[in-house]
């Protein structure tokens, strides 16, 4: 199943309140990122429908197993791009992180292991 790259944004959003609050609140989840609760409700919606969360009217949203799955996939994807982007490539670490949330619904999970790889392959020869 495919996501928008704004929905694969409230996927996370919604992992980094569960992990930090235990509860996300959809009026939570509409200030992270930064929209009106209506839009944040529809999103959640339409991640119910794809069963990647749990959501009741008025209740708390929680991430099913696949939902967390595929958090925890675009996290993955984001940290090893902003290491090779930050570590290899020498980029800022500010233009990285930019970088990163731009290309890591672009990237495989497969591929960004891969990059992880290859920069913990370089930090590893690097040391004396």
């Amino acid at each position: 199943m495919s996501l928008t790259r704004g929905l694969e944004e409230y996927l996370k959003a919604i992992h980094r309140i569960q992990r930090a609050k235990g509860e996300v609140r959809v009026k939570d989840l509409s200030e992270a990122m930064k929209v009106r609760a209506a839009s944040a409700s529809e999103a959640v919606r339409r991640l119910a429908r794809l069963g990647l969360v749990e959501h009741e009217s008025y209740g708390s949203v929680k991430l099913t197993v696949e939902g967390l799955r595929r958090a925890r996939e675009l996290e993955e994807r984001f940290s090893s791009l902003k290491l090779f982007l930050e570590r290899v490539l020498g980029v800022e670490p500010a233009k990285a992180e930019e970088e990163s949330c731009a290309l890591e619904h672009f990237i495989s999970i497969e591929a960004a292991r891969k990059l992880a790889k290859l920069v913990e392959q370089r930090a590893g020869a690097r040391r004396p």
